[in-house]
């Protein structure tokens, strides 16, 4: 499976420790140069985004724009499925099985997301058994993007719409709401923050109190203006098919 790891130019300590550890499991890996947002111009910004947007500061904004960009490569050269990893990451050494696993489980045809990393939420039914210490569970809530697989239908529709970017890279409810992919996890996780997480890079470094006001006005102004059938879709997940999953938090 390709291997996409997103990481700033001069973020050396960070590459060398994905590498590091990518090296000793013997898995082949792309490095891919993460966009900055801090360094983008407000042309460019403007360009990027739309106008109601969600990710609102320049971090989010490089992170979404560094994972869309991965995207683009996954769907120009026709990639079936891709892991994308994150540069302040610890992998277990479960991962190469979970990786030669995946692709026999998962219909490439079928846009799909499946996350690496803890999650909130997941529906405790077992969709498949990936080996004997780990499963693949239906993925309900979850805030991360720092190791996920994902295939090349789920990567055109991730293009299609959420770029310009409105939304942070780690919405993963917005991929089911809007028939970007269908959502699974790993479980137990195989992919955890490392130490190196405590200090962001690519994120800004907490929010304000008028950046969490905005945050919040623009929130409340998309779920408005959600079309129809977006709305219709969360009522019917909501009414039809939650009621009959066994919900796990954590």
């Amino acid at each position: 499976m390709n291997i996409f790891v997103v990481n700033l130019k001069d973020s050396v300590d960070r590459r060398k420790s994905v590498e590091l550890q990518l090296n000793k499991l013997n898995l082949q890996y792309e490095v891919v140069e993460a966009v900055d947002g801090r360094a983008l111009s407000n042309e460019e910004i403007m360009q990027h985004t739309r106008e109601l947007n969600y990710a609102c500061k320049p971090g989010e904004i490089g992170c979404s724009l560094s994972h869309l960009k991965v995207y683009r490569k996954i769907v120009e050269y026709n990639i079936p499925y891709a892991l994308i990893l994150e540069d302040d990451i610890q992998l277990s050494a479960d991962l190469p099985l979970i990786l030669t696993e995946l692709p026999n489980i998962i219909n490439k045809n079928t846009p799909s997301v499946t996350l690496l990393t803890h999650i909130h939420q997941y529906d405790a039914k077992i969709q498949h058994k990936i080996s004997p210490q780990h499963a693949l569970h239906v993925l309900i809530e979850a805030s991360c993007s720092h190791g996920y697989v994902i295939n090349a239908s789920a990567a055109q529709n991730a293009l299609d719409s959420l770029y310009p970017v409105w939304m942070v890279a780690d919405r993963w409810k917005i991929f089911r709401e809007y028939s970007i992919a269908k959502l699974f996890a790993v479980l137990p996780p195989v992919i955890s923050h490392s130490e190196l997480s405590k200090i962001s890079i690519i994120n800004d470094q907490g929010l304000d109190i008028n950046t969490l006001k905005l945050k919040k006005l623009t929130e409340e102004n998309l779920y408005k203006k959600r079309p129809i059938k977006i709305k219709l879709k969360r009522i019917l997940w909501l009414l039809i098919k939650r009621p009959f999953m066994n919900i796990i938090k954590q």
